[in-house]
């Protein structure tokens, strides 16, 4: 089977800004998801080779398109992240579909409704899927709706790799709301959410396989690792110097895991997610847990990223998860494995 692999255009890379300010996170995370991008797309593109495909890259640059209509492949292995913020990344599925390449993983507006995190958690609303009570908004002067309890944590809404969260995000009263929503608005534009900050341990699941999908085992954040207590959260800085320690199976009852598990492969089936995703939880004081967001197409570098490290507990080498990864598409693309 011909697998095409989407690499960043070296000059694309080097010169792609944020659409607009703020937008993309800082430099130094630019440099560091670039190279994360570049080492997963060789690790794959090894697996791929190994296993007898050829193994074709398809740089992400002006070329784009053309290079998609004329490429000889049968289907895209996908893990593009993007130079330019995570708009990219249903972007360029939507390219692709508008040529008629197939790909691994999620379709294009599965990725631009994970990315918008207002709207993923009025869709698991809809669904009665648990996840922290909030409000969108688009001026700082917005009223507060009367309903939410402080603490709140404010965020963009369309960032991922915690941009523009910091220290003092979470805010006790609505003097610190304005404040910190003044300045997220003035960076990032709009929509910022403000949710309610469930105070407890964090998890993150990765959900694996279409029908029917399956939760990989559960993993702990363990910001205490990092000098936080069940106050810690990914600020951008706690994220940037990979300081949080995680451990899975995380160690807590069975039965809790297995609620997390199945709200995990709820919210993956809420989305239409496809192949793969990661869902991220709070769970408060009373053991409750709380769905905050989606990871439409979740980070793979090898010994790194949280998925591969889930699956591998669950019996997946890495080489495994890669080619099951393609075997998931190619069924549901109805392509014959070759």
């Amino acid at each position: 089977m011909r697998v095409g692999v989407l690499t960043l255009d070296p000059e694309e890379a080097r010169t792609t800004r944020p659409a607009r300010p703020g937008k993309g996170g800082t430099e130094l995370e630019r440099a560091r998801s670039i190279a994360q991008q570049d080492a997963t797309t060789a690790a794959i593109s090894r697996i791929l080779a190994e296993a007898g495909h050829e193994v074709v890259e398809i740089p992400v640059d002006d070329q784009f398109m053309e290079r998609l209509r004329t490429v000889d492949i049968d289907i895209v292995f996908n893990t593009y992240a993007g130079a330019a913020g995570r708009a990219s990344q249903f972007q360029v599925c939507a390219v692709m579909d508008l040529v008629g390449v197939r790909y691994t993983g999620s379709a294009a507006q599965v990725h631009a409704l994970g990315l918008a995190k207002h709207t993923t958690k009025k869709v698991l609303r809809h669904d009665g899927l648990p996840t922290p009570a909030f409000q969108t908004f688009h001026r700082p002067q917005t009223p507060l709706d009367p309903a939410l309890r402080f603490p709140l944590i404010v965020k963009p809404a369309q960032e991922g790799s915690s941009v523009g969260i910091s220290e003092d995000s979470v805010v006790d009263d609505e003097r610190a709301l304005r404040r910190v929503l003044d300045r997220t608005l003035a960076a990032y534009g709009g929509p910022v959410l403000a949710e309610e900050f469930i105070e407890g341990r964090e998890f993150t699941v990765g959900v694996l396989g279409n029908r029917p999908p399956r939760a990989l085992p559960v993993v702990e954040v363990d910001f205490a690792s990092a000098g936080r207590g069940t106050r810690g959260f990914y600020s951008h800085e706690l994220k940037s110097q990979d300081v949080v320690g995680t451990g899975c199976p995380a160690s807590i009852r069975e039965a809790l895991a297995e609620e997390i598990q199945r709200l995990a492969v709820g919210a993956f089936q809420a989305l239409e997610c496809s192949d793969c995703a990661r869902v991220d939880f709070r769970v408060d004081g009373q053991g409750r847990p709380h769905i905050l967001e989606l990871n439409t197409l979740p980070g793979m570098k090898e010994g790194y990223s949280d998925f591969p490290k889930a699956a591998a507990v669950a019996g997946y080498s890495y080489e495994r998860l890669v080619l099951t990864l393609l075997e998931l598409a190619v069924e549901r693309h109805g392509l014959a494995a070759h």
